[in-house]
């Protein structure tokens, strides 16, 4: 059973951020920027025990396709498996296209989108162009889990104090290979980091990145690169790509943030007119008659 799910699910940020950060110097006056394609498998963090898979999304294959400096009409994404051929949607506001189906288990995934030979084909304003890309049959990251001090954890979500320094660390990626990557995504924040080398377990983020009573919807994942597409004028790179996520939420606290006092003017007097007294009229004398 599959589902289409919108690219806002937790592979959203898997693709983006990757794409992003593989193809930015290559694909300045490409085509299309690049694409990606990516066998995902979700968890859920809300303590300190180990994650648990996530019972609404377990299993995702996602797929997304970057403008670059031409139009993107229409994608179709051909392959092995019972889902071939798929077309991509647009993906609203962006001028990029994606592909994102939800399935209940592994076996019902690997149904669909076998490994293999996975071919785009992209019609633009600057005409068709199509890459092909192969999905070795990798094995998947191990699973990431945090390890913060469990007392950061209270009623599911990481407490964290917005005016502080916090270090979020977690387990390695034990089974990495050189090309793969560490991902930490903070949603709807000014946080926006580029991927981590796979043999990174920390980071740690400055005081004051998030807002005071928020809650943000987060991200660590192992992402396994097993496949690759050099760019060229057309087409930027191209990747296929096996993914660990553990989904987690922060709670913003600490103290509220004291307004700075604005200058308040100091109204000045307004002179006031002085009256000058008007001298009084001395009464002329009058002609006295002589008799």
């Amino acid at each position: 059973m599959k589902s289409s799910r919108p690219c806002s699910s937790p592979f959203r940020w898997a693709l983006l951020f990757l794409l992003l950060t593989a193809s930015t110097a290559s694909s300045v006056a490409q085509n299309v920027a690049g694409f990606i394609h990516g066998k995902i498998q979700n968890f859920q963090q809300t303590s300190s025990a180990a994650p648990v898979v996530n019972a609404t999304a377990p299993f995702q294959f996602g797929s997304l396709i970057m403008m670059g400096t031409a139009t993107i009409n229409s994608a179709t994404l051909t392959f092995s498996g019972t889902a071939s051929p798929r077309i991509y949607s647009a993906v609203v506001g962006t001028g990029d296209f994606s592909i994102l189906d939800t399935f209940l288990t592994q076996a019902a995934m690997d149904s669909a989108y076998q490994n293999g030979n996975f071919t785009v084909s992209i019609d633009t304003s600057a005409g068709i162009f199509s890459r092909s890309i192969f999905f070795l049959p990798f094995s998947y990251p191990t699973t990431p889990q945090l390890t913060v001090p469990a007392n950061n954890w209270q009623s599911g979500s990481l407490l964290v104090d917005w005016s502080l320094d916090y270090t979020f660390t977690w387990t390695p990626f034990s089974n990495a290979q050189a090309a793969d990557v560490i991902e930490l995504v903070i949603r709807n924040s000014g946080v926006v980091l580029t991927p981590f080398p796979a043999t990174q377990v920390s980071y740690t983020l400055p005081a004051g990145s998030l807002q005071p009573g928020t809650t943000y919807t987060c991200d660590l994942a192992f992402v396994r690169v097993a496949g690759a597409a050099a760019g060229d004028p057309d087409i930027g790179p191209g990747y296929a790509t096996f993914v660990k996520d553990t989904g987690f939420t922060i709670s913003a606290i600490g103290p509220t943030p004291t307004p700075s006092p604005s200058a308040t003017a100091i109204p000045t007097a307004t002179p006031t007119a002085t009256s000058t007294a008007t001298p009084a009229i001395t009464p002329t004398p009058s002609p006295t008659s002589t008799a």
